[in-house]
Parts: C-alpha cells; structure tokens; sequence
C-alpha cells in the first residue's frame, strides 16, 4: 500500500506556512518521526516507515525488468514525478532522506539498490518513454549518489508494467515513477 499502487490509495498531506509556529512544526516533525508513524499504524493507517517485500511480479513482466528484480525484495516506495523528466512530487525529496536511512542504519543495510524507472504511456512514443523512464531512474540514481549511496544498476521500462489506467492525470501520474529493489551484494571477482 505504501508505494501507492493501488486504485484506493490516497496521501494525507500535512502543509506548513512558510514560517509555521514551533508547535505547528513540532506538531509536524512528530508526525513524520518513527514514533508518530507507529501511531499511524497503529491506527489502522498505513505508515511511512520503509520495509522490504518479496513482491509478486506480473506475468506480462518483460524479461529484462524481470532480470533486474531477481533476487531482490521491494522497498515499500516509489519516487513519482509530474509530466517530463525531472520533475519529482513534494513526497520525493523526503524519501530520498528515508532512503538514505533505511540504507545506513535500517534493514536495508549492506544491500545493493537497484531502480526501475517506468513512463505513463501517454506521454510519448515507445522510444522515447523508455529513454524518459532511463532519464527518471538515473535521476535518482544521483541524487542518492548527493547523499552518499550508490545504485548497482538502474534500468528504464518505458511505458509498460503500468499500476493504473492512462486515461486520466491521476492515472498517469501513477505510472510515471521510478520503483527501489535492493538485493544482497552480487559476489564478484
């Protein structure tokens, strides 16, 4: 549920004025910490801390996506982006943050990460979706690289594997993201 895949996902957006009150910000900052988000899941909502899964692949998964991912468990996250190439949600830049941690001091420590970037297949020809979904992939690839993380491989898929119909903004935002796989490191001589 975390990764926003599903139809009935929706994000609670919390907003703070350009210079909010020390409460409001504490307010905030509790909500976002690993205390608040045990209360959140505790309440039956789902949490923002990050955990890996063995994800199901779908059957009509090309076999290149499939090679990228074997072997390698989700992490509950996706990077979204609006229309184009760069341009990544608000919800983005705070999970690079909690990437970089789950690396260092969480269960993802000592893996390999690997990304996948898709396209919404509205957005362009077949080529150049994969080249847009390459562009997205390696985009977090260097930001995470900012914060001192290396990505083992990085792949774009284009337009296919979509989690939601194209026929609406909503939709389209949904497929145009960039997916976290890490795996154990790959021995090599």
């Amino acid at each position: 549920m975390s990764v926003e895949d599903y139809p009935l996902s929706r994000r609670l957006s919390l907003y703070l004025p350009s210079q909010p009150t020390p409460l409001a910000r504490e307010f905030v900052d509790f909500a976002l910490s690993d205390e608040g988000q045990a209360i959140v899941a505790d309440a039956g909502f789902v949490s923002q801390r990050l955990a890996l899964h063995g994800a199901p692949l779908a059957e009509n998964a090309p076999i290149d996506y499939r090679e990228l991912v074997a072997g390698a468990e989700r992490v509950s996250l996706n990077f979204r982006f609006g229309s184009g190439a760069g341009f990544m949600d608000g919800k983005a830049l705070r999970d690079l943050d909690r990437l970089r941690e789950f690396m260092l001091e969480g269960a993802g420590a000592g893996r390999e990460i690997l990304l996948a970037g898709f396209a919404d297949s509205g957005e362009i020809g077949a080529y150049l979706a994969v080249r847009l979904s390459e562009e997205r992939a390696d985009y977090i690839a260097d930001q995470l690289a900012l914060r001192g993380l290396r990505v083992a491989r990085s792949r774009g898929f284009g337009g296919v594997l979509p989690v939601a119909a194209n026929d609406s903004e909503f939709g389209r935002e949904r497929n145009r993201r960039v997916e976290v796989w890490l795996r154990p490191p790959l021995n090599r001589p």
